[in-house]
């Protein structure tokens, strides 16, 4: 059984995010604290609503986007 993935970029304005992303459910892959935004895998399953609903409580959250260079079928 596969689980089905997306890649989400998250953009930030605080130094405390990247702590509070890496304590999440989620799968941290890159982060740039220079340009303020991190790179983060997460399961289809537990649905964007929720992962919005999380990241919301987080000080200096900015917004979150869909990243256009994911690819389910290559992906892995």
């Amino acid at each position: 059984m596969r689980i089905s993935r997306m890649q989400y970029i998250i953009d930030f304005f605080g130094k405390d995010v990247p702590k509070k992303l890496s304590t999440m459910d989620i799968h941290l892959v890159y982060v740039s604290k220079r340009q303020k935004y991190a790179v983060i895998y997460c399961d289809t399953a537990k649905g964007e609503k929720e992962l919005l609903k999380n990241l919301k409580n987080i000080k200096g959250f900015k917004g979150i986007r869909e990243s256009l260079y994911f690819d389910e079928t290559v992906n892995i």
